[in-house]
């Protein structure tokens, strides 16, 4: 491992923090940004610049960066285009070797801009200065609780780091990816790249102990070989996820007003991303779903897929999923089955998908017996379940009417817990991957919330958690192929 400081450890870990561009007034991002900041409970020093203000949410206000008392880890800049080139001349002056360049108005916008982003990469040459953006929207530490964007991250933090090109999908996803029941460990927004790009990046969470999967939003790639030599090293020890969207005319068009950034032929990019080891999702909803559940579950090292609900039509739309893409649901073995069978109502089917049809016996049915038969057999790759239901729902409705027996019911719920982490341990045990469907979420059953906190995603249909099931699928296979070459 690489003991030198990467430049991004300063940047998404900093222990003090130069702000330029929050003030009182409500209507600037820079205002919020700062909030977002000292509301979401960061612990290191923070340092406001404003040429007017005197004192900001109880923090002394700085006049102009040669004032601070200290050399700071990083400068935020949230300012006027224009004044960029001399603010950060004057961080470089200062000692200030990190920032982050949320300012907009530089390559993206044509000439004038464009001669505004070589001035401002200019001063960085000189003073040695290493930033994310400009055009961006900042970076989150989950870990350190540092968020400089636009929106709070409401969730705890995760396995998922995330490198986006767009400033959007780095903030507005973060209640998404809370109430999915996944997590970030850290996020940067690149926006120009004028210096740091999405290639560093990957190089940064190579080595991040809190990174367990990487997720990459793409509208262009700029350093084409060192972006496959790097993702093929990082491959081999964390899956990489990645949306394109420059593939397109339209694509290519936005992205070049957007961020700056050429983009390519799609099936150029779909050629690259393969031969870098990278998965390739069509849809933000992918990204976020797959990056979790790479962080999450051991690769599917077959095709094989069991499938096991308490419900005919998901089990059966679950099935139907993962056979359209690629993925096989074979019947089992005589033998299997009436040893399934003997755990299943008369109505039941023990064939694959196995259909337990009713049953309250959560706990027996999903989280001992049939996991373990499945499981155990060799030619079983993979699981996916459907129709965990918590019961107090139920026990509300029975306990209005006098005499009904809840007891078992509750007896149950209590035992949920019990199961929940036993279920949990198996993907391991076995060395094989289950996931989870249901429309219900975390929010309102605590099963969920539990077995997803445990490591068990649940996706919210059974299509989408058959998609995912073929990226473990897919990862498996880049394993095989990278240990080959």
């Amino acid at each position: 491992m690489n003991s030198t400081p990467h430049p991004l450890d300063k940047i998404l870990a900093p222990e003090s923090v130069v702000f330029l561009g929050a003030s009182r007034n409500i209507n600037t991002m820079g205002t919020f940004q700062l909030l977002q900041l000292l509301k979401g409970g960061y612990k290191g020093r923070v340092y406001p610049v404003h040429p007017t203000e005197t004192e900001l949410f109880g923090l002394k206000v700085y006049k102009c960066v040669t004032d601070v008392p200290e050399v700071a880890d990083t400068a935020v800049m949230v300012l006027p285009t224009k004044i960029v080139p001399d603010i950060l001349e004057e961080c470089g002056k200062k000692g200030i070797k990190h920032a982050s360049i949320i300012s907009g108005g530089f390559d993206e916008v044509g000439e004038a801009g464009q001669e505004l982003q070589e001035r401002i990469c200019a001063v960085a040459k000189k003073y040695g200065i290493v930033f994310n953006g400009p055009n961006c929207i900042g970076v989150i530490n989950t870990h350190g609780n540092y968020n400089i964007t636009w929106f709070s991250y409401p969730g705890k933090p995760g396995p998922v780091g995330l490198a986006s090109q767009s400033g959007s999908y780095t903030c507005h996803t973060l209640n998404h990816i809370t109430n999915l029941g996944s997590g970030l460990s850290k996020a940067v927004s690149l926006g120009n790249e004028a210096v740091l790009d999405i290639v560093d990046c990957l190089d940064y969470f190579e080595n991040d102990p809190h990174t367990k999967s990487i997720a990459l939003y793409i509208e262009g790639i700029r350093r084409g070989r060192e972006f496959v030599r790097t993702a093929r090293r990082v491959s081999a020890k964390k899956p990489i996820t990645a949306l394109y969207v420059g593939g397109t005319e339209a694509g290519a068009r936005s992205g070049a007003s957007h961020t700056a950034v050429l983009a390519g032929d799609d099936a150029v990019y779909d050629g690259i991303l393969r031969q870098a080891g990278v998965i390739r999702a069509q849809t933000m909803e992918q990204l976020l779903d797959w990056s979790w559940v790479l962080a999450m579950q051991p690769p599917m090292r077959g095709d094989n897929t069991a499938v096991v609900g308490n419900s005919g039509g998901p089990g059966t739309s679950m099935a139907d999923a993962a056979e359209r893409l690629g993925l096989k649901v074979p019947p089992f073995p005589a033998d299997l089955q009436a040893k399934i069978m003997k755990h299943l109502p008369n109505t039941g089917s023990a064939a694959n998908p196995v259909d337990l049809t009713f049953t309250m016996n959560m706990a027996l049915l999903f989280f001992d017996t049939l996991p373990n038969l499945l499981l155990n057999r060799d030619f079983v790759h993979g699981m996916l379940v459907y129709g965990v239901f918590d019961t107090e729902e139920f026990i509300r409705i029975a306990e209005t009417v006098e005499g009904l027996d809840t007891a078992p019911m509750k007896a149950a719920e209590q035992m949920g817990e019990v199961f929940t982490e036993q279920f949990s341990k198996m993907p391991h045990k076995y060395g094989k991957p289950i996931l989870g469907a249901s429309f219900f979420t975390r929010n309102e059953y605590g099963s969920i919330r539990r077995l997803q906190d445990l490591g068990i995603p649940f996706l919210p249909s059974p299509e989408r958690a058959a998609a995912a099931l073929r990226a473990l699928r897919e990862r498996a296979k880049i394993l095989d192929r990278l240990e080959q070459e």
